[in-house]
């Protein structure tokens, strides 16, 4: 461990960070491919958040400096969690905990993505700048340390015995997000997992913890025709959107909400992903569906998404600007759809790479 006169005789540019942000206990460099790839783009000073995660995590702008330029390098960290170094080509993420800061440097490579790789769909469309502004300020406010500050639920919090068929359902939600963490089809603690419980309740995830930090106790039951939840520990914000999809479509038992590498791309050019591969169409169809991306939370949102869903025989959909859903008719279904798109939107990619390539 280095002393803070250690550090900044060591690396100046760390020592400095430090001291602008006394809330991060982090700093991750690192080298990612897309983000040498933007680096690379001549004359290329900044970009607009290509989805609403990089929004919140990082800002309304995704800042490139020379490694000479700290004191640019420090007012881009101050206001957001991760930026580049162009002439170096490489990325500079912070946090208040390891998890948070590689969670930025994920967001920051998975926009460097879209907006490389958005040019073989016609290029993305950047995040509304009031709207990524908002997005912003509530992460700030509202989600910033939250993860830290709340108290795992206990049996007694919930005031009721579990029965052996739910407490199962509510390690199965727990098993499906660690899931979705390892396999970086989510990055920190966005995305969202929940269960049909019965015809009046399901199982959620609760707003902004950590997926490798919960108990069954922690899972939320939430009733879809209220809205009204179990508990002290709120439920994903996106909960109104897994009910509706659940009163919508009888036979679905789970959904996810997800944000994954590649199937971002299609969410910041706003198009849906065509299946190449004759195994994922089994699951998917000849294509995903697509929901307009609408301000997260909200009943514009949810509306979205169930008609996204509706004319897609897969029961699947990317939305815009924001990630994709996927619903079936258990976890394990709802999961391999979540691989299949992930695959489908790679591979179409590629094909598109290798086609300008001639």
């Amino acid at each position: 461990m280095l002393s803070f006169c250690k550090l900044k005789a060591q690396n100046l540019l760390f020592a400095d960070i430090f001291a602008a942000r006394p809330d991060i206990r982090v700093v991750i460099r690192s080298s990612p491919s897309y983000v040498e790839a933007a680096s690379s783009i001549r004359n290329l000073r900044s970009f607009r958040p290509p989805i609403d995660d990089a929004a919140q995590i990082i800002g309304t702008r995704i800042v490139l400096a020379k490694e000479d330029q700290s004191g640019r390098i420090i007012r881009a960290l101050k206001k957001g969690n991760a930026c580049i170094v162009k002439d170096e080509a490489y990325a500079l993420s912070v946090g208040a905990s390891p998890e948070r800061a590689i969670a930025a440097t994920l967001v920051l490579e998975k926009s460097c993505l879209a907006l490389v790789e958005g040019t073989l769909l016609g290029g993305m469309k950047p995040v509304n700048p009031l709207i990524a502004w908002l997005y912003s300020f509530v992460y700030k406010k509202f989600y910033g340390s939250h993860d830290e500050e709340v108290v795992s639920q206990t049996k007694e919090d919930l005031g009721r015995d579990i029965s052996e068929e739910e407490m199962e359902k509510r390690e199965a939600v727990i098993r499906t997000g660690q899931t979705l963490i390892e396999e970086n089809l989510v990055q920190g603690t966005w995305g969202n997992v929940s269960i049909r419980l019965d015809d009046r309740y399901m199982l959620v995830t609760p707003s902004g913890l950590s997926y490798h930090r919960l108990s069954p106790y922690d899972i939320v039951r939430f009733d879809m025709d209220s809205h009204a939840y179990e508990g002290k520990i709120k439920p994903s914000s996106e909960s109104r959107m897994h009910a509706a999809i659940y009163k919508r479509y009888p036979d679905v038992n789970a959904v996810i909400h997800s944000h994954a590498i590649y199937s971002s791309v299609f969410a910041a050019c706003k198009k849906p992903i065509p299946v190449i591969h004759e195994d994922d169409r089994a699951l998917l169809g000849d294509r995903t569906g697509y929901a307009k991306g609408k301000l997260s939370g909200t009943m514009a949102l949810v509306k979205s998404v169930v008609k996204g869903l509706s004319g897609n025989e897969g029961r699947t959909c990317i939305i815009g600007s924001h990630g994709l859903v996927a619903a079936g008719v258990s976890p394990d279904e709802a999961l391999q759809k979540c691989r299949a798109m992930e695959r489908s939107a790679r591979r179409y990619l590629g094909m598109q790479a290798s086609e300008l390539r001639g």
